[in-house]
């Protein structure tokens, strides 16, 4: 505690430290709201990490100023609250110089992603974007796909380990038949990743990779 209580004193005065990482860091209530106080405070950090600390969004970002952090060109989240979603879209919204933003392993479900993939359309800076391992499935293509197309400044996205997104489906269907498996022929079903690269990969040709 006398740690983060220090260290809250030190981001809250007016010194020209850039780049900020908490991670893994057992952190109490009074020290959160240390934190949350010290980085909003704060004017200069331009790449702000906060993952495993229990220091989540709302905390970070003052949902009646979205624009409180507009200075960031590089930020990690892991520990993104169900129904933040619409505050980290006006944050993106907002943000006139975040380059790479990694929201990996924040358990991100479809209905979240529709919120806050289609902030960054009319982005003019993100040029990297992380969605690994969250819990995202088949139906989030066509906002990636939309998002894909109107962009024109990302050059990596990142949405591996989402075990629910697919290249396609096998074409078989095994059925428990007794003490046997009896196999099917299916038609095959194109996944997400498929999908992705179809509709709007090579039709964006300022895109370095997608895994």
């Amino acid at each position: 505690a006398d740690e983060i209580a220090m260290i809250s004193k030190f981001l809250g005065k007016k010194i020209g430290i850039s780049t900020f990482c908490l991670t893994n860091v057992s952190v109490n209530k009074e020290g959160k709201g240390l934190l949350t106080n010290a980085l909003k405070k704060n004017k200069s950090i331009t790449d702000l990490s906060i993952c495993s600390c229990g220091l989540k969004l709302p905390a970070i970002i003052d949902k009646n100023d979205v624009r409180s952090l507009h200075r960031l060109t590089s930020l990690t989240l892991n520990g993104l609250p169900a129904g933040s979603a619409k505050i980290l879209a006006d944050f993106l919204s907002a943000n006139p110089s975040l380059v790479a933003l990694n929201l990996s392993r924040n358990k991100i479900r479809v209905k979240a992603a529709n919120v806050i993939i289609p902030a960054l359309k009319e982005n003019t800076t993100l040029e990297h974007l992380d969605l690994s391992r969250n819990s995202l499935n088949n139906s989030v293509a066509p906002v990636v796909v939309d998002l894909l197309k109107a962009n024109t400044t990302l050059l990596t996205l990142d949405i591996s380990g989402n075990k629910s997104m697919t290249i396609k489906s096998t074409g078989k269907k095994y059925t428990r038949w007794g003490w046997s498996w009896q196999r099917e022929d299916v038609p095959v079903v194109v996944g997400a990743k498929m999908e992705i690269v179809r509709d709007a990969l090579f039709d964006t040709t300022n895109l370095a990779s997608l895994t």
